[in-house]
């Protein structure tokens, strides 16, 4: 009841429950007290049980199983999911391991990417911050599942129903709630299809290289086909008209350049002299607009 230094013993009367398990260092004690009842106690000492049968066959893993215990019940830690623990176990990793959440994984798998040009990256990112994260940021990496994936899509459509809805209320400010973009706008299929690609491929990289989900859970989102109505193109003589009609106008260089060459609206604004030699005949982008 007392220790030896003359302090009550709070632990006193409270259930446990002692045993002996495998660990790197040999089989050594494991007692763990301070459980409200009997039945708390019997539940802690089934769950180090179903634990170390997850690696009944491998005594090396087995060993590394003991030491998570030990580890995590130590100061009154609280034992992993024994679901998490076989899924750690099928991606040979540690079982011990603290996982990482979803918005980590994203920043580490962007910042890595190496390949990427300033452009992708940038896009990249914005498809993160203004959908990927706001829902899955706080996910563990390890519990991510086709309805997390499913409700990023969700989420589109909620905003997309609400500046709908505003707009045909001619509501002179248009802000759905949840939606972190400084400009808002309805998402179209494609680019909703461009924030699937973004998240099948990141979760493509943890299932093939860091080996920390063991299937893509992104295949459970359905989105509608994305059908891009073939163009309608002006003939030669259309092109030769237009450029008549717009030769005496102030922006008939820009015109020429546009029909002629096809730049994208964004790159038509963005050419810049020190990106240009017009010797060698070519205009050059550094930066669309």
């Amino acid at each position: 009841m007392w220790r030896k230094d003359g302090n009550w013993n709070s632990r006193h009367g409270s259930a446990g429950f002692a045993t002996r398990i495998p660990t790197s260092q040999g089989v050594r004690p494991l007692k763990r007290f301070g459980y409200p009842s009997n039945a708390a106690a019997e539940a802690a000492a089934e769950a180090v049980g179903k634990l170390l049968d997850l690696a009944a066959d491998d005594d090396t893993v087995r060993a590394k199983v003991g030491d998570m215990i030990q580890e995590k019940t130590r100061r009154g830690g609280t034992l992993p999911a024994a679901e998490d623990v076989r899924r750690r176990l099928g991606l040979s990793q540690d079982p011990g391991s603290a996982g990482i959440t979803f918005g980590a994984a994203w920043a580490e798998w962007l910042t890595g990417n190496k390949r990427l040009r300033a452009s992708a990256r940038r896009r990249l990112e914005g498809i993160g911050a203004h959908w990927l994260l706001p829902v899955l940021a706080d996910v563990p990496l390890e519990r991510l599942t086709g309805a997390h994936c499913v409700a990023v899509f969700d989420r589109i459509e909620r905003v997309n129903a609400e500046i709908a809805a505003q707009r045909a209320a001619s509501r002179a400010l248009v802000k759905a709630e949840g939606d972190v973009r400084q400009r808002p706008k309805l998402v179209g299929i494609a680019s909703q299809h461009r924030v699937f690609a973004a998240l099948r491929t990141v979760c493509n990289f943890e299932v093939r290289v860091t080996h920390r989900l063991a299937f893509n859970p992104v295949y459970a989102v359905m989105l509608e086909p994305e059908e891009t109505p073939e163009a309608e193109r002006w003939s030669a003589a259309e092109a030769g008209r237009f450029l008549a009609a717009c030769a005496d106008d102030a922006l008939v260089l820009m015109f020429r350049v546009a029909v002629l060459r096809g730049p994208r609206r964004g790159e038509l604004v963005g050419f810049r002299w020190s990106a240009s030699d017009l010797d060698a005949g070519y205009l050059g982008v550094g930066k669309t607009i």
